[in-house]
């Protein structure tokens, strides 16, 4: 692999972690104003709300156990 091609998987890879950042709260921001607005009442939140909630779950709620599957 040569420095360009290199540096191109780099770039991609930055874009593609930047596209999930911004477009996984807008998914989510989707889902709670289809369910959570109308079915259950709940507030109706901003995109940033959302994206600070998105990233407020992934504080509290990632899983830290590892499996080690060595015999």
């Amino acid at each position: 692999m040569s420095f360009g091609e290199g540096c191109a998987v780099v770039l991609a890879s930055i874009l593609v972690i930047c596209l999930a950042l911004f477009l996984v709260p807008a998914l989510e921001l989707w889902l709670w104003s289809l369910v959570m607005v109308t079915v259950f009442g709940a507030p109706v939140l901003t995109y940033w709300q959302m994206f600070a909630l998105n990233w407020l779950c992934g504080l509290l709620f990632r899983s830290r156990v590892t499996v080690n599957n060595k015999k």
